[in-house]
């Protein structure tokens, strides 16, 4: 929201660098919908505490480790509904992936590299997916429920020596760089030119092994 807000007080046409037909949402509905998300994370956030706590009222009864699930669901649903905003997203990752097969336009290129920054965040889902598709929240809330129960719970399903954390963690870390790395070559050999494409490819070449290496 903050960027189209930006861009379209500068008067920057993005509609027009990203190739889009037209503006696929306003400022206002962005940031309408981000402010919504914001409110229900917060609001699924407070209640699970309160609930842990014991503190919660008459909304004591609800299950807490059925929230972030809640919350999961929500987020997966935004991103495929509603489908007529979401359409062409989904058509520029799918253009990401395939890559070096696919298109490499500014919008492909400008998807790839916001992904390689995205190193924390998907350590962290892989890591909470983990423990949700491996029962890991409602084994915890059939526990004791004390700190130390819920940490050993933690590290067996998913700590340092489980194959989330030792192999695909990395992977998916990996996986955008190496994505990148392909657009890149494929720039240089359409366009012949050995800037940027080569030193962008150099760059996400040492940083994959770097990644792959320390993981």
């Amino acid at each position: 929201a903050l960027n189209l807000l930006v861009w379209e007080r500068a008067g920057v046409d993005h509609a027009a660098i990203f190739a889009f037909a037209s503006p696929l949402t306003s400022v206002q509905d962005v940031f309408s919908a981000t402010s919504l998300a914001t409110t229900l994370y917060l609001c699924n956030l407070l209640l699970y505490y309160k609930l842990l706590r014991g503190v919660a009222g008459p909304l004591q009864a609800l299950p807490p480790h059925l929230l972030p699930v809640v919350l999961l669901a929500y987020s997966l649903y935004r991103l495929v509904f509603p489908w007529a905003q979401r359409q062409e997203m989904w058509r520029i990752i799918a253009q990401v992936v395939v890559a070096p097969l696919g298109a490499v336009g500014f919008k492909e290129v400008f998807f790839a590299d916001t992904m390689t920054s995205f190193n924390k965040v998907s350590y962290e889902a892989v890591l909470g997916g983990c423990y949700l598709f491996r029962g890991g929240f409602i084994a915890d809330h059939a526990t004791t429920g004390s700190a130390a129960a819920s940490s050993s719970l933690y590290h067996e399903m998913c700590g340092p020596t489980s194959v989330a954390q030792k192999y695909i963690a990395p992977l998916v870390i990996a996986f955008p760089l190496w994505l990148r790395l392909l657009q890149c070559l494929k720039r240089y050999y359409l366009t012949a030119r050995r800037v940027p494409p080569l030193p962008n490819a150099f760059k996400c070449g040492i940083s994959l092994s770097v990644r792959l290496r320390d993981d």
